[in-house]
């Protein structure tokens, strides 16, 4: 089970007048997006580039209720009787087992604060396993995972979708793109559902994009694959979750593109408050753009400062991992 969309919040901000999309981008769209059973209301997100940052409420204990009584979940005092921060991801007793018998994670436990946190580890550490547990996509054979004060909610859980649309977004290895739809129309779809107007949504998707050097929105069946999983990350950013998970997003980028998908990542944290958990081969990447950087253990993560040796950087990960 994994989301195609993300909608948005319930922000009101400015209209840009530059913002429409031109006729032709809108018409040869053929999607058919309903808005039943969603927030009427319309939103009109801003982008790190604007003067003002966008503001999104904070509707986690309203979805998800107050999680279970959990030490982790608590403000706790430091050594020096100041209030410490409380985590943004918590993880305690994880246990992930394959189906065929072993783990891939065992007693995972790692509590981890707001910002942009980077995970590297070798191929099939559970690195995206982590981040498939995390976001409510992988339903752990045991254990307590939270984020924020939420326990994280996973399939038969009637909050599941919920959180799902509206509190998390996740770059996919796979993308999981609409086929039939224009790289515009990929990003513009979650502002439809939402129930901003087709033109207006087209026009905010047309400025996510051109951040991310997109310029011609073409059918899909025409983008590369850097520029593909460019639009998956567009569409991911565009919505109102608070915490991104992006599993080997600069995988397929050259060292330019890569590195602009990371100052957007770092300035999405800086200006709109979101949280990113994002998972690399590369090292050197993690630590020039990461606030905090770790290595993947079958058991937790251990912190690495930039002196800490690593691996070189190997091909994006498949299968389990």
């Amino acid at each position: 089970m994994t989301p195609n969309t993300r909608p948005l919040a319930n922000d009101t901000l400015v209209t840009d007048p530059q913002a429409g999309a031109p006729e032709s981008d809108i018409d040869q769209e053929t999607e058919h997006v309903s808005s039943r059973g969603l927030q009427s209301r319309a939103v009109r997100p801003k982008f790190p580039s604007d003067s003002v940052p966008l503001v999104l409420p904070d509707t986690a204990s309203n979805l998800m209720g107050a999680p279970p009584d959990n030490p982790a979940t608590a403000l706790a005092e430091g050594p020096d009787h100041e209030p410490r921060r409380e985590p943004m991801f918590d993880a305690r007793g994880v246990d992930v087992e394959f189906k065929s018998g072993g783990r891939i994670l065992s007693n995972f436990t790692w509590a981890g604060d707001p910002g942009l946190n980077v995970i590297v580890g070798p191929s099939g550490s559970g690195k995206s396993t982590l981040l498939k547990v995390f976001s409510g996509l992988l339903r752990p054979n045991r254990g307590y995972v939270c984020l924020g004060r939420q326990a994280v909610p996973y399939e038969g859980d009637p909050r599941s979708q919920s959180f799902l649309k509206s509190q998390v977004a996740f770059v996919h290895q796979d993308l999981q793109l609409i086929p039939h739809l224009s790289a515009i129309g990929n990003v513009a779809l979650p502002l439809q559902i939402q129930g901003i107007p087709k033109r207006e949504a087209y026009g905010i998707a047309r400025k996510m994009l051109n951040r991310l050097g997109i310029v011609n929105h073409k059918q899909r069946n025409h983008l590369s694959g850097g520029e593909e999983l460019r639009v998956a990350l567009a569409r991911a950013l565009i919505g109102p979750a608070k915490v991104i998970f992006a599993d080997e997003p600069t995988g397929s980028l050259d060292p330019n593109r890569s590195h602009d998908v990371m100052r957007l990542f770092k300035e999405v944290v800086r200006t709109e408050g979101k949280s990113v958990l994002l998972v690399t081969h590369d090292p050197q990447l993690a630590h020039q753009f990461g606030d905090k950087v770790f290595e993947m253990g079958r058991s937790g993560l251990t912190p690495l400062s930039p002196n800490d040796s690593q691996s070189p950087p190997s091909a994006a990960e498949g299968g389990q991992a």
